[in-house]
């Protein structure tokens, strides 16, 4: 090998090392941050209009679907403000919320059986 070939070697292995890394460190990143939830539960019970406006919750994806006694004490504002989309059908609300929607839920329901006891 000529040192042209060895200098062209040397740098393309350091170049395939910084990629690697690179790859690795932000594969870790992105795993830490979907494993967190940002949303204020509290707000999101508030927002819903409560403990009692809500009969039961489940998932479906990403969707967290709510069954209420009464729609329209759902508050838009509260929603936006938490950044969550969704829809209302009849008693049922959807919202898609993007960050971890099984804590969410959990979160939510664990906060209504509190607030309940």
């Amino acid at each position: 090998m000529t040192d042209g070939q060895i200098i062209t070697l040397i740098v393309s292995l350091v170049v395939i090392a910084l990629g690697v890394t690179y790859l690795y460190v932000y594969h870790k990143k992105v795993g830490q941050t979907k494993k967190t939830s940002t949303m204020d539960t509290k707000t999101l019970l508030e927002a819903l209009g409560g403990k009692d406006n809500i009969v039961d919750t489940f998932l479906d994806n990403k969707r967290l679907k709510i069954h209420l006694v009464n729609p329209k004490l759902v508050s838009q504002v509260l929603l936006k403000s938490l950044n969550v989309s969704g829809f209302l059908s009849g008693k049922e609300l959807k919202l898609l919320v993007k960050d971890n929607p099984i804590e969410v839920k959990n979160n939510l329901d664990k906060l209504r059986n509190e607030v309940k006891g």
